[in-house]
């Protein structure tokens, strides 16, 4: 399916083909890895992240702070924060 021929989705939500490759880098500019995958637990999305270490990352508003799905980046909360 072309993406032009794909349902608008409303604001603040995103394909999981998206999301899948994005680099999620914290607020300070750290570079926490990649996602891998979306895992779907009813409540909310937990994003994957695989770098240097393997995180699990709830896709929550008050901590995914930017998604920027053309370049392909993700700004989060950082880690120390949750800490």
């Amino acid at each position: 399916m072309k993406r032009e021929n794909a349902v608008k989705l409303p604001k603040d939500t995103y394909y999981e083909a998206d999301i899948i490759g994005c680099i999620v880098y914290d607020e300070n500019g750290e570079e926490l890895g990649s996602i891998d995958e979306v895992i779907y637990t009813g409540s909310n999305e937990v994003y994957w992240i695989k770098g240097d270490k393997e995180l699990l990352i709830p896709a929550l508003k008050d901590i995914i702070l930017k998604i920027d799905i053309k370049n392909k980046k993700i700004i989060i909360k950082p880690l120390d924060v949750w800490q």
